[in-house]
């Protein structure tokens, strides 16, 4: 059953596929299942965007990338591979900001991408959000860059797009893994709803990677 009662501004859940579509061949990551179905967790774009695989709407990147994410940090949270905690971080201005502790190494599932330098992490270390993201090297548009490493590396080569061409989605495959994507939406809502400081630590870290891997304006 899908609890309905906080949206935060974001659209209905995705609705289940019909029986007939079957089961899905591969698991795909966290952050793979945000990718084809958007809609479900970024916000709408005004201007440009990132266009829904299957879904006549396109949403902004920037929050596409926060979903991708915090999704792959709640699946890895609920097999219980991380935990997060706050910290205080500054010498003089102070911010609390959000790290992460790994607690062990059983992963029995696939995070992909985005989760790959938290696997690799020795269980009781810890480190910040921030750190685990950011890469080196300067990108004109590090929320499309990371978008793209998503594809490329969770989803390509699993049957879903017909060439491994991100324009060329096969729907009807792509439809199989609603399921998932119904509960991916339900994790990030109460995550949302009811641990909102950690939530929006969350979205500011990742806001500020993208910030920072830029180009910057000194010449």
């Amino acid at each position: 059953m899908v609890d309905n009662s906080y949206f935060g501004g974001y659209p209905l859940p995705p609705p289940p596929p019909p029986e007939d579509y079957g089961s899905p061949v591969f698991p795909l990551s966290p952050a793979a299942i945000v990718y084809l179905f958007p809609e479900y967790f970024s916000e709408k774009a005004s201007i440009g965007g990132f266009r829904s695989p299957c879904g006549n709407i396109k949403v902004k990147h920037d929050s596409l990338l926060c979903s991708m994410v915090i999704a792959t940090l709640l699946g890895m949270e609920d097999k219980k591979i991380i935990e997060f905690y706050v910290y205080r971080e500054g010498r003089i201005l102070k911010r609390n900001r959000l790290g992460i502790v790994k607690t062990n190494n059983l992963v029995q599932a696939d995070f992909g991408y985005l989760g790959r330098r938290i696997v690799n992490m020795y269980p009781g270390s810890r480190a910040s959000l921030y750190r685990v993201i950011i890469e080196g090297g300067e990108r004109f548009s590090p929320e499309k860059y990371f978008i793209g490493q998503v594809f490329k590396y969770d989803i390509r080569g699993k049957g879903l797009f017909l060439e491994d061409n991100p324009k060329k989605p096969i729907c009807e495959k792509i439809m199989i893994y609603r399921n998932e994507a119904e509960k991916i939406y339900n994790s990030i809502n109460v995550f949302r709803a009811q641990r909102s400081n950690e939530y929006n630590l969350a979205k500011w870290d990742v806001m500020r990677v993208i910030l920072d891997m830029q180009p910057s304006d000194d010449y």
